[in-house]
């Protein structure tokens, strides 16, 4: 797996390779993702999914303070597209309300400090 080298141990310039292509998956490239994944209960049934948010609110109980355009838009993506969250319009206005799970614990709590 290593080499002895008078600098250090390396890996391989292949094993680098297949250890850096497996640890993509568990790479997230927007810290909003991680909030996402970590605020909400995911593992419950589809039918306690019944939490209607805003894209901001999403991104707000995430526990992201003052979510900018970019964030809402990019929590809204996320959650439809890693989690099949429902999207409903609600009102005159057909404002986008999402199906979301209920908040984990830690994200209760911090939502009620702010």
């Amino acid at each position: 797996m290593w080499r002895n080298d008078p600098a250090g141990f390396f890996l391989r310039q292949e094993e680098m390779d297949a250890l850096n292509a497996h640890n993509e998956d568990f790479m997230s490239l927007m810290p909003v993702h991680d909030r996402i994944d970590d605020s909400y209960e995911w593992d419950m049934p589809r039918e306690r999914w019944d939490n209607m948010m805003s894209a901001t609110q999403i991104s707000e109980f995430a526990g992201i303070e003052r979510p900018g355009q970019r964030e809402v838009n990019e929590a809204a993506a996320y959650v439809q597209t890693r989690y099949n969250v429902e999207v409903k319009k609600f009102g005159k206005q057909r404002l986008k309300r999402w199906a979301m799970p209920p908040l984990t614990m830690e994200a209760e709590q911090r939502s009620a400090k702010r």
